[in-house]
C-alpha cells in the first residue's frame, strides 16, 4: 500500500467517525403522519319524486328516482418552523357514473401574508359568494333541478375547477380579499393554445363576517369576468348578498346578475333575486327559501320556485369520539315556469320531493 493510499484510507476512517459522531449528536425524527395526512369520505343518497305537469314530463315519463353521489378526500399538511403551512388535497368522485374521477386537485401555502392556492380548485368568486341558507340537501342552493324543473339563479358562473391560481389576504377583522385568475377554461394536463376556448377569467370576491350587538352579520360580493372566444358574448357577471344570524335564526337575501353569461346573443341577461331563513333546534334544522329567475332570452322562461325543508344531523359516539356524521333530509320544491319569451314553450309548474340521507367521516 502506497502513501497516497494510506491517507485515502486515513481520511476515510476520519470522515466516518465524524458523521456517525454527527448522526449521534443529531439523530432523525420521523414525522408523524397521522398528524399530517388526512382522508375524508362522503356517501350521499337522494329518492326524488316528481309531480309536475306535462309540458315539463311528458305523457311516459317517470316520476322518481333514486341517485347516489360520494367523494374521497385525501390532504396533507405540514407547519414550517418558520411559520408557514403547506398542503395539498386531491377529491375524487366515488359515483359509479363518474368515469374521470379526479375532482379538484390543488396545492397551498400560507402564513401571515395569507393563502395562495394554486391547481384545479373553486376561485375566490364561490368560496366567498354569499349563500341562502340552507340545510340538508339544500332547498334552492341544493340540486333538485336533478329531478326536474329549472335551476334556481342564485350563485353567478365562475370558472368552477379550471387550473387556477387564487390570492386570499388574512381576514382583518372580519374583512377578507380574494382573487383568482384562469388562463383558459380546462382542467389538469390539458393544454389549449388553439382558437375557441374561454380565456384570462378573472374571480373577485369581498367577504365580510362582523357580529353586532349579539347578531352575526355575513356579507358576499363576488365578481366574473370571462372572455369569450367561441363566439359568444364576453361577460362580467356579479352577486352580493347577505345573512344575519340571531340565536338559532338565520336570515338572509341576495341578488345575482351573471350579464350574457355566455350567450351568443348580446342582452341575454340571467338575473335571479332569493331570500331564506332557517332555524336550529338541538340537532334539528329546518329551512325555508324563495328565489324569482328572470332570463331575457326568446327561448328562456322567467320562474319561481319556492322550497322547505328540514334536516337531523346524528353523531353517535365511537369508542368515546365522534367519528361518523350522519344526516337525514327531506326538501318540497315547488315551480312555476312562464311561457318562454317568444311562446314556443308553455308555461309548466311542478312539485319535487326529495328525501336525502349522507355519511361523513
Amino acid at each position: 500500500m502506497n502513501k497516497t493510499t494510506h491517507l485515502l484510507s486515513a481520511s476515510a476512517i476520519a470522515l466516518s467517525v465524524g458523521l456517525a459522531g454527527s448522526l449521534a449528536a443529531t439523530p432523525a425524527k420521523a414525522v408523524d403522519i397521522t398528524d399530517n395526512i388526512s382522508l375524508d369520505f362522503i356517501y350521499e343518497t337522494a329518492y326524488g319524486f316528481v309531480d309536475a305537469s306535462e309540458a315539463t314530463q311528458g305523457n311516459n315519463a317517470v316520476d322518481s328516482d333514486i341517485l347516489t353521489d360520494g367523494e374521497v378526500h385525501f390532504g396533507a399538511s405540514f407547519d414550517t418552523d418558520d411559520g408557514y403551512t403547506i398542503g395539498a388535497k386531491v377529491e375524487l368522485g366515488s359515483a359509479q357514473s363518474s368515469t374521470n374521477n379526479a375532482d379538484e386537485l390543488y396545492a397551498y401555502v400560507s402564513g401571515g401574508f395569507g393563502r395562495v392556492e394554486v391547481g384545479d380548485q373553486d376561485g375566490a368568486a364561490d368560496k366567498l359568494a354569499w349563500e341562502v341558507p340552507n340545510v340538508g340537501y339544500g332547498q334552492l342552493e341544493g340540486d333538485y333541478s336533478d329531478f326536474a324543473g329549472p335551476g334556481a339563479n342564485v350563485a353567478i358562473s365562475e370558472s368552477g375547477d379550471d387550473t387556477k391560481v387564487t390570492y386570499y389576504t388574512p381576514s382583518f377583522n372580519g374583512v377578507k380579499l380574494g382573487a383568482s385568475f384562469a388562463p383558459a377554461d380546462d382542467e389538469g394536463s390539458n393544454i389549449v393554445t388553439t382558437q375557441g376556448e374561454e380565456e384570462n377569467q378573472i374571480e373577485l370576491g369581498l367577504s365580510i363576517d362582523q357580529s353586532i350587538n349579539d347578531v352575526d352579520v355575513e356579507i358576499g360580493l363576488v365578481y366574473f369576468q370571462d372572455n369569450q372566444e367561441d363566439g359568444a358574448e364576453d361577460f362580467g357577471a356579479w352577486a352580493a348578498g347577505i345573512n344575519f344570524s340571531i340565536q338559532d335564526f338565520t336570515f338572509g337575501i341576495g341578488h345575482m346578475d351573471n350579464g350574457d353569461g355566455g350567450a351568443t346573443t348580446a342582452g341575454d341577461d340571467v338575473a335571479g333575486t332569493a331570500a331564506g331563513v332557517t332555524y336550529g333546534m338541538g340537532a334539528w334544522e329546518f329551512g325555508l327559501s324563495y328565489v324569482t329567475n328572470e332570463n331575457s332570452a326568446l327561448t328562456a322562461q322567467d320562474s319561481e320556485v319556492y322550497a322547505t325543508g328540514f334536516n337531523y344531523e346524528w353523531k353517535p359516539k365511537v369508542k368515546g369520539n365522534t367519528p361518523v356524521t350522519v344526516n337525514f333530509s327531506g326538501d318540497i320544491v315547488r315551480f312555476d315556469s312562464d311561457a318562454s319569451n317568444n311562446g314556443a314553450t308553455a308555461a309548466d309548474s311542478g312539485t319535487i320531493g326529495i328525501l336525502f340521507t349522507s355519511v361523513e367521516f
